[in-house]
């Protein structure tokens, strides 16, 4: 009843960059990790309260990858950006925040 919070705390499996060999973790930490998971956590909780079944979930996570693939088509058939916009949105200008400095 009312308002609820969720707080997902999630581990990064892979390292920071394709190449990355993650030799700063071990497999302890990352089986560990993966018994915590806050997805698979969340998905015990809901078949135990019986909100949902397993096909209603199964249907959902298929769902799920449906739209991811249709995305990653998009994103492979769309033409790539130009160089110039390489940083658009990466750095926000703050109009009110530069006014102050110019005072």
């Amino acid at each position: 009843e009312g308002p609820s919070l969720l707080e997902c705390r999630g581990f990064r499996y892979y390292g920071h960059f394709q190449g990355d060999a993650v030799t700063y973790r071990t497999k302890e930490e990352e089986e560990e990790y993966r018994r915590r998971d806050p997805i698979e956590r969340f998905r015990q909780t809901v078949l135990s309260q019986g909100l949902l079944t397993e096909d209603e979930l199964n249907a959902i996570d298929e769902a799920v990858a449906r739209e991811i693939e249709e995305a990653v088509r998009y994103a492979e058939s769309s033409p790539m950006p130009s160089p110039e916009e390489c940083l658009t949105d990466v750095y926000v200008d703050y109009p009110a925040v530069q006014l102050a400095f110019r005072h």
